[in-house]
Order: C-alpha cells, then sequence, then structure tokens
C-alpha cells in the first residue's frame, strides 16, 4: 500500500537494538536490512507468514539474524556512524 511505502527503516532500527529479528515487507524503506542476514523479507502476505513461523521455532536463526540486525545498526546507523557524513553535508 501507499502507506507502507511511505514508511522508514526505524521501526527494524529500533528492534535491531535489542537483537530482535524482524519480519519486513520487501519495500525500499527497508532496503538497508538484508534479507537472510539481519531480517528476513518478506514479498507476500503468505511469505510474511511463513518466515514469522520459522522466526518463532527456531532459536538459533531468532539469535542470529536478531545479533546481525544490531551488529549492522551498531555499525551503520548510529549518530556516530554517520558524524562524518553528517559534517560533510552541514561543512559545504
Amino acid at each position: 500500500t501507499l502507506h507502507n511505502r511511505c514508511r522508514g527503516s526505524s521501526k527494524w532500527f529500533e528492534s535491531a537494538m535489542y537483537r530482535t529479528p524482524m519480519v519486513l515487507s520487501d519495500m525500499p524503506p527497508y532496503a538497508c536490512a538484508e534479507h537472510g542476514v539481519t531480517c528476513l523479507k518478506a514479498r507476500t502476505a503468505e511469505e510474511f507468514t511463513e518466515y514469522a513461523v520459522k522466526l518463532c521455532k527456531d532459536s538459533e536463526l531468532r539469535n542470529r539474524i536478531g545479533g546481525a540486525a544490531y551488529d549492522a545498526v551498531m555499525t551503520y546507523h548510529t549518530t556516530g556512524a554517520c558524524a562524518e557524513q553528517w559534517r560533510r553535508a552541514v561543512a559545504r
């Protein structure tokens, strides 16, 4: 839906900070998350259900994806990680 296409990735960032794995819609707002590594991305309602059930049943998968999501957010998406980019944008 248009509503979903206008969303941002902040919910994924927030969940990652708690190492909570997520099933995301495979849409541009979540391009920063990698399917099978830092999240599971669903293209259909059926895939969403499949991936949610998979996460519920597989604790190793939950831990691996949740940990990788945390690492990705801490490495690429914190204010400290983006500080140089901000400096370049403001210093122009």
